[in-house]
This record gives C-alpha cells, structure tokens and sequence, in this order.
C-alpha cells in the first residue's frame, strides 16, 4: 500500500480520541493538581508518581480517580505538560 493510501485510511479511522490524561487532569482537584505539579518542579521520579496515580492498595479507594495510562502514555503526556495543563501565571 502507497504511502498515500495508508494516510487516506488513518483519516478514516478514529484511533485517537485526545489526550486521556488531560482529560484525567481536568477532573482532579485543584489539591490534586498542584500537589502532581509540586512533585513534577521538585524532580521526582515521574514513574513513581505514575504508580501512585494509577495505582491503589486501597480496597475501597475510588477507581475513578485513578490515572488509567500506560507509563509511556504518561511520559508522552508530560512532554508537553506545561503548555496543556498548568494554570498560566
């Protein structure tokens, strides 16, 4: 298949439906935000803090809250973190 076709096709398709995490990101507290951007200014480990957010050893913890990414999805969306989600100072 041409180059081309292979474009035409992926128009077609709907694969990607934006950024999952800005999505996650807009219904979090702002507690919430500003603790994940404090983490992020300090330098800590981005997959540490992945763990945390996608991750509960809490039974009863709310499942909606949970950040449901994969790491690299996570590492994309950090890349351009601070021109998508951070309040303009």
């Amino acid at each position: 298949m041409s180059l081309a076709k292979r474009l035409k096709s992926a128009q077609t398709k709907v694969s990607n439906k934006g950024c999952q995490t800005c999505k996650w990101w807009g219904i979090q507290t702002a507690e919430t935000r500003s603790l994940i951007n404090d983490w992020l200014d300090a330098g800590r480990s981005s997959m540490q803090l992945h763990d945390i957010l996608s991750s509960s050893d809490d039974d009863n913890a709310d499942s909606a809250e949970l950040l449901k990414v994969c790491y690299s999805a996570w590492q994309n969306h950090l890349k351009h973190h601070d021109e998508t989600c951070r309040e303009p100072k």
